[in-house]
């Protein structure tokens, strides 16, 4: 009898639509919108400049290890330890170490922090109904809402 290959959903990051993908793959076409999205998780351990990281996993800062890009978007979610400076980060969730830093524009489902953790003149959006690409744009205010929240 065949064995059923081992399935994972993940959640893309161009329609934020959830599909099922096999365990091991690495990059494929999201069957709602028909853009090719990367699979795998990250993991960066040292100093790493980058223009656009884009993946449907999980991005992992370690201790020590700082990384610069222009745009992030990890839909499996980010786990900072190290240095994260990004003009956009789009997530699911974000885990910041204790010895966890951020910097940048950023929106997310939900954060956490462990003590010690830092973040450092940037802009949140915690708790977005589809944790899109934050734009400056995002950072106005709009007549009649509260302003949103700023953490320095």
């Amino acid at each position: 009898m065949a064995r059923q290959p081992a399935l994972r959903t993940v959640r893309c990051y161009h329609c934020s639509k959830e599909f099922e993908v096999g365990a091991k793959a690495i990059t494929v076409s999201c069957p709602h919108c028909y853009q090719r999205v990367a699979i795998e998780d990250m993991v960066v351990r040292s100093s790493h400049s980058g223009g656009k990281v884009q993946t449907c996993g999980k991005i992992t800062i370690a201790e020590r290890a700082r990384f610069t890009a222009m745009s992030v978007q990890a839909s499996g979610g980010l786990e900072i330890n190290g240095v994260l400076n990004a003009s956009q980060i789009s997530t699911d969730r974000i885990h910041l170490g204790p010895g966890g830093r951020i910097r940048g524009v950023c929106r997310a489902r939900s954060l956490t922090m462990a003590q010690g953790a830092q973040i450092e003149n940037s802009y949140f959006e915690i708790g977005a109904d589809r944790p899109e690409t934050a734009t400056a744009k995002d950072q106005t205010e709009k007549p009649g809402q509260e302003p949103p929240l700023h953490a320095a």
